[in-house]
């Protein structure tokens, strides 16, 4: 399965955690991102995981905690991109969602959440 886009997800996920490249070790070696012991193998990874499904990678659900079962899933570049650190989140109406999901949700652009948000306006409608 070496060709695989499984084995391509899992192998870059080791390297990840393990390089010494100034960019990528800021991110995940001097964060203390791991990969979890079992997964040092790719066997144990595919059981855990399955095979990797068509235009989805593997996801983080809680982004400061390392690669193992339980916090990992297969999400689209959409549903990552939602789940980054970075993101700016805004509760409103009891709900916290980053800039992008409110502006989807309510049909404006992100320049006027970002508006709101700087006028101190939380009404976001």
């Amino acid at each position: 399965m070496s060709y695989s886009s499984t084995y391509k997800t899992w192998n870059s996920m080791l390297n990840r955690c393990r390089s010494k490249e100034i960019q990528k070790r800021k991110y995940y070696l001097d964060k203390g991102i791991k990969v979890c012991a079992r997964w040092h193998k790719f066997e144990n990874f595919f059981e855990d995981m399955g095979e990797r499904p068509e235009k989805l990678t593997i996801d983080r659900i809680d982004n400061s905690k390392g690669y193992y079962k339980q916090n990992c899933r297969w999400a689209t570049l959409k549903g990552q991109a939602n789940n980054k650190t970075n993101n700016n989140l805004v509760e409103y109406k009891g709900e916290i969602k980053n800039v992008s999901q409110w502006a989807n949700v309510l049909g404006k652009n992100r320049s006027f959440i970002y508006s709101r948000i700087k006028d101190g306006q939380l009404n976001l409608s």
